[in-house]
């Protein structure tokens, strides 16, 4: 069964070569601006805010994993990189009898100006992460796909700019709207991701935010009563005659709708349908 341990650790030791290579040509032990590492699949949380996989040959008696948060410290202590990311989409679980098997790379720190490091994980020890099918008829993890939603424009500014906090924000707050009722009531399952280090880091620039569906459904009484739609800012971003239903297209944030002196506030993180009335 494949990856095994051995063929992660080959993809992080091209990066010590690269690092060596340069060194040895006088540019410094560098590699590049920005390591991103992304690790999906079942894991265990070691300690808080740590994470390991179980690579695919790991049996319930032989717990071999690759303890991802571990690799990423040993690379952030030798500074290959400007930046480093971190995403795992996996359960936190406590494992008691599976032990980390962590980086095997010496205790070491560089001097001089530290990286920066953001890292975020589906869920908070010892809780377990999702997977369901989601709108593209496909099986995703609750937290990848609301991850990508945000990197997509989701989490964007104003300006387009998508950064480690507004990122962080989006996922806070949207993925438990895809979760169903059940999964919303079983403390079991994280509603909303967990972070460790949340260094500040602009992800990408020039993103056109991502507008989503909001479906105004009015109750009988107020069809063809004037409403007005407030952003969180109370400013008027719609207004019309409510029929029996109306449809939006809105940035993720807090919004109000008045009508005939009745105020509903809804959320918009994802496609949402809101009663009115």
């Amino acid at each position: 069964a494949r990856p095994t341990g051995e063929d992660i650790e080959r993809l992080f030791d091209k990066l010590e070569r690269i690092a060596e290579k340069n060194n040895r040509e006088g540019r410094g032990a560098t590699v590049g601006r920005r390591l991103y590492v992304y690790v999906a699949g079942h894991g265990f949380a070691p300690r808080l805010k740590q994470a390991a996989i179980f690579t695919a040959p790991a049996t319930r008696d032989k717990t071999l994993n690759f303890w991802a948060t571990s690799w990423v410290e040993a690379l952030y202590a030798r500074r290959w990189f400007e930046e480093y990311v971190l995403w795992m989409d996996c359960c936190m679980s406590f494992e008691l009898s599976a032990v980390a098997s962590p980086a095997p790379y010496r205790e070491t720190q560089a001097t001089g100006t530290p990286p920066k490091l953001f890292t975020a994980f589906a869920a908070r020890r010892p809780q377990e992460a999702v997977e369901k099918q989601m709108p593209d008829g496909q099986v995703h993890g609750v937290f990848t796909w609301t991850l990508l939603q945000g990197l997509n424009g989701a989490a964007a500014d104003d300006d387009g700019t998508i950064t480690t906090a507004g990122l962080k924000n989006y996922l806070s707050n949207a993925m438990r709207t895809w979760l169903s009722e059940e999964e919303l009531a079983d403390d079991r399952i994280a509603q909303e991701p967990d972070f460790g280090s949340e260094d500040l880091i602009v992800l990408a620039g020039g993103e056109s935010p991502t507008e989503f569906n909001a479906e105004l459904k009015f109750e009988s009484a107020l069809v063809g009563r004037p409403f007005v739609v407030l952003d969180g800012d109370l400013k008027q971003i719609a207004a019309g005659d409510a029929a029996g239903a109306t449809t939006l297209q809105l940035r993720p944030g807090m919004y109000a709708v008045v009508v005939d002196g009745t105020t509903r506030q809804f959320e918009v993180l994802s496609d949402v349908r809101v009663s009115v009335g």
